[in-house]
């Protein structure tokens, strides 16, 4: 990652009135629903009288009013009332305009914000949100228990500065609906004063976080290795920068790969040993946690940078070292944090008769990301589908363990949004448990069969037309319910 010079840009006047009044709606919404009795939906009543009330018919469609359960502890959590706004309330005609999508290309110059591939000759890049503003993932008691819910963060989507730039791989496939925070999230606590743990391209310098190994071509926390030789070789900042950029050995590993010396074996167990002893005591790493998240240790990214490193080794010249940096940025727009690093490595290289003439090749084994190995399946399926789909359960069938009904959060699907003839909770889905399981759909002639998967690959209008006019429910082996 780089940091991005950020500036707004003019937009239309009619496009300023629509993001206000949209955002106003919003709020006063969110404020309205307060008056909501526990344990029921919206009925198409009540949304009537709220579009009578003059609210946009758009919004009051996409509505959530729900009573969730948490499914992580389905005996002891209190149940939580769930409001906010599905996919469908926000309109990406209001915030990926002809003006912003140019503005933000051009102050990315082309480059995906976070793993900084180019986008720009293909035109794949897309718009999307730093924070969240439809979905909310938030990992559960397991790391790999991925609990969603409506975004507190939806008043930010027309709100530029947390627009943007990055390709569908970073967006959809990684970093999804995460937005990892440290203490209280947003509304319990200003939003200015919430400590988030993803680099922000705009207001934070991501090199004080991330940097790359040229001899691997892997993103690395620095804020951690910074801090293990500060306490442990008692090493300023400069120090660490030119000993890192000098021999590349010296970036430890969080595991030993394959073909590493003793000498570099040990530097990675004293390194594991340090870190244990700092996330023990509360410690936290911005870089490490942007890494994970992101997924910016992937095997498709990691041979992207190493191409563009050869490529980079073959045209640059590197003898000038206080043109390094500048080099860097202008040779080329793709992989430019990647490029500061190896134009400093190979200035040394060249500098020290010791050093290698050539480029070590890539790193072998186990080396790559654990944890972006062990990324929960969840992620495959998009946003918009996750936003949309829960479990519904009457008071009545609490105890039912081999199927659950399944409705889409919306004002037509033909279960949720009716007047219900008793309470309900809802459930959030195990997307990596359930995905498996078999989806039923009953329509007014036959009973077939489908999948998540199979749904995810459906058009949003398509979805919502399953969901009106037909009953769908999921089966699997599912644990009781209790009354609460």
């Amino acid at each position: 990652m780089i940091a991005i010079g950020f500036s707004t840009t003019k937009q239309t006047p009619d496009i300023d009135v629509k993001q206000a009044a949209a955002l106003k709606q919003m709020q006063a919404l969110q404020a309205r629903l307060t008056e909501g009795p526990k344990y029921h939906t919206l009925t198409q009543a009540d949304r009537q009288r709220l579009i009578k009330e003059g609210y946009a018919a758009d919004l009051v469609d996409n509505l959530v009013f729900i009573t969730q359960r948490n499914a992580a502890n389905l005996s002891g959590a209190k149940d939580q009332l769930i409001t906010g706004f599905t996919y469908a309330a926000f309109d990406p005609a209001l915030y990926e305009t002809d003006e912003i999508s140019l503005h933000l290309q051009q102050i990315n110059q082309g480059c995906c914000c976070y793993c900084e591939s180019y986008l720009s000759a293909t035109e794949s890049g897309k718009i999307s949100h730093f924070r969240p503003v439809q979905l909310l993932d938030e990992t559960g008691i397991s790391p790999c228990d991925i609990v969603n819910q409506c975004s507190p963060y939806y008043h930010l989507a027309y709100q530029q500065d947390n627009l943007v730039y990055c390709c569908p791989a970073c967006d959809e496939q990684y970093k999804a609906g995460q937005f990892p925070i440290v203490g209280k999230r947003f509304p319990e606590i200003e939003l200015e004063h919430e400590q988030g743990l993803l680099i922000d391209p705009y207001y934070d310098d991501p090199r004080q976080y991330v940097r790359f190994n040229p001899q691997n071509g892997q993103a690395f926390a620095y804020d951690l290795v910074q801090l293990f030789y500060q306490h442990t070789q008692s090493l300023d900042k400069d120090d660490i920068a030119e000993l890192l950029w000098r021999q590349p050995s010296a970036i430890p590993l969080q595991c030993n790969a394959a073909g590493q010396s003793i000498s570099q074996q040990e530097l990675n167990q004293q390194f594991q040993s340090w870190l244990n002893q700092y996330l023990n005591s509360g410690g936290v790493s911005k870089g490490h946690i942007t890494i994970t998240t992101l997924g910016l240790n992937r095997a498709s990214l990691v041979l992207a940078r190493l191409a563009s490193l050869n490529q980079l080794k073959l045209s640059a010249s590197v003898a000038d070292s206080s043109k390094l940096n500048d080099i860097a940025m202008d040779h080329s727009h793709a992989y430019r944090s990647l490029a500061i690093d190896a134009l400093h490595t190979w200035h040394y290289q060249q500098t020290d008769e010791s050093s290698a003439e050539t480029l070590p090749p890539p790193a072998t084994g186990p080396a790559t990301n654990t944890a972006i190995a062990n990324r929960p399946r969840a992620f495959k399926f998009p946003q918009w589908f996750r936003a949309s789909l829960r479990y519904f359960v009457t008071e009545s069938e609490l105890d039912k363990t081999q199927q659950r009904q399944l409705v889409c959060l919306s004002s037509k699907d033909r279960v949720y949004g009716q007047q219900p003839k008793e309470k309900c909770i809802f459930l959030p889905i195990d997307w990596e448990k359930d995905a498996s399981n078999i989806i039923k759909v009953r329509s007014h002639r036959n009973i077939w069969e489908s999948s998540f998967s199979e749904l995810a690959r459906s058009r949003p209008l398509e979805l919502i037309n399953l969901f009106t006019h037909n009953e769908v429910w999921v089966e699997g082996a599912f644990d009781a319910l209790t009354t609460q």
